[in-house]
């Protein structure tokens, strides 16, 4: 898995930056720390994360469709109705990336649906409980609307991460186990996956059990 080093604008440690990964969190000072093309930046401290049941941690590794993945990183939201779930970040091949949600007791993988010009999402205001959603050929029911608060984070996260932020989303069931989520913001984006077990990703590493 290849790594750009840099230094921590804040304390100066050493930071990897795993490649596609926007905002490296600083494991000395817990600053959030971001690249551009030209430099790195400290967007501000990121809260200590909190205690949950998860099984996961950063630096484990494992294969999903004969695809060998390490987990990178983590982000926990605070959902609207209370309680927390976490988000784990898996760096594949070529700069590819799953998210694994943690949510319920249930875990979810997906990975960013690229869409054509001619798939247009609803917007964040058109769709509640209930709606029918088409996405490309596929079929999907809205099951949940929110907004949830980005809280805190840890290791490599490939998107803008800032403590506080507020994100809308939209969680969908599709045929067949299929699950999708719509995130809005500056862009919309579309994630496709499914519920899946930790059993499944022959995960292995330090302190797996």
């Amino acid at each position: 898995m290849k790594r750009r080093k840099t230094a921590c604008p804040s304390c100066g440690a050493p930071i990897e930056f795993t490649v596609g990964s926007v905002v490296s969190v600083c494991e000395f000072c817990q600053s959030a720390v971001a690249r551009t093309d030209r430099k790195v930046e400290d967007i501000g401290k990121v809260a200590e994360l909190v205690q949950t049941p998860s099984r996961l941690h950063c630096g484990l590794s494992g294969t999903f469709n004969k695809k060998h993945f390490t987990v990178v990183g983590r982000v926990q939201y605070q959902h609207p109705a209370g309680g927390v779930w976490d988000e784990w970040y898996l760096a594949f091949p070529g700069g590819r990336w799953g998210w694994l949600a943690e949510a319920q007791g249930k875990t979810y993988l997906m990975f960013q649906r690229k869409l054509s010009s001619r798939v247009q999402i609803p917007g964040f205001d058109a769709l509640e409980v209930g709606s029918s959603v088409k996405l490309g050929d596929s079929e999907f029911a809205v099951t949940e609307r929110g907004v949830a608060t980005a809280l805190a984070a840890e290791g490599d996260i490939p998107w803008a991460f800032r403590g506080g932020a507020e994100h809308q989303f939209v969680d969908l069931q599709g045929e067949n186990g299929v699950f999708a989520t719509f995130e809005y913001g500056a862009s919309t984006c579309a994630y496709v996956g499914k519920e899946i077990s930790l059993d499944s990703l022959a995960l292995e590493g330090d302190g797996w059990n």
